[in-house]
């Protein structure tokens, strides 16, 4: 799932659940978390039928008796959740649908500043999955995109802004700005993917080469464009 938390067969919950029992409780918080999060995705809010969920809630109120412990591992717990959901907000905002480890030094760069400020749009925005309205001849139409096309067009986004980061890193206008203002330099390299030329410039070469937004939305549709209302 495209917008999913953390897999719930996360390696760090089973390592934390071999380590006896304040593991199993800090296994348990984690896991109840990642359980929350996924039914929160597909809005299934009867949690209660989770076996999974039901058994980590017992084993998390065990825990919480020696009170001293549970706040320690509360804390390690937050640390860790804070800084994977930190890692796949990024990752995801550039287009990939894991929370692996970011190598690339935009993404290191962006990742940086959001930590440090915490604004939100410092992050590429998230392209939404629902249809786009296009005008032509006169006449405006919704174009619906399958959701795998929207994680494509994401993508895209993400090595365009990457690209244009890369270059922008480099100048020395960007080098002494302050952070804040950095963000300001940014958000300008965000504006210019909505340009035709943006995604023309960043899809040439690859598999189809698209001459603008409205181009990628009428050649990925997935049903015939319905009249606007």
């Amino acid at each position: 799932m495209f917008y999913s938390t953390i897999d719930q067969n996360d390696k760090a919950t089973k390592t934390f659940k071999m380590l006896g029992p304040e593991g199993k409780l800090a296994g348990s918080i984690l896991e109840t978390m990642y359980i929350a999060s996924d039914a929160y995705e597909d809005q299934n809010f009867d949690l209660i039928s989770d076996p999974r969920f039901k058994n980590n809630l017992f084993t998390i109120t065990k825990g919480a008796v020696n009170i001293p412990f549970a706040q320690d591992v509360g804390v390690g717990v937050r640390k860790a959740w804070y800084g994977r959901d930190e890692n796949r907000k990024v990752r995801e905002s550039f287009g990939y649908s894991d929370d692996s480890k970011i190598i690339h030094r935009s993404e290191k760069e962006v990742l940086r500043l959001y930590k440090k400020t915490r604004d939100r749009f410092v992050l590429p925005s998230i392209i939404k999955n629902k249809p786009r309205k296009i005008r032509e001849r006169g006449v405006s139409f919704d174009v619906f995109i399958h959701p795998f096309s929207v994680r494509d067009l994401q993508k895209l986004k993400g090595d365009f802004i990457k690209r244009e980061m890369d270059k922008l890193m480099t100048t020395k206008k960007y080098r002494n700005s302050s952070d804040s203002g950095k963000i300001e330099l940014l958000k300008e390299v965000y504006e210019d993917w909505n340009n035709a030329s943006s995604i023309k410039s960043i899809s040439k070469g690859k598999k189809e080469t698209y001459e603008s937004i409205d181009d990628f939305y009428l050649k990925n549709a997935s049903q015939p464009p319905v009249p606007s209302k």
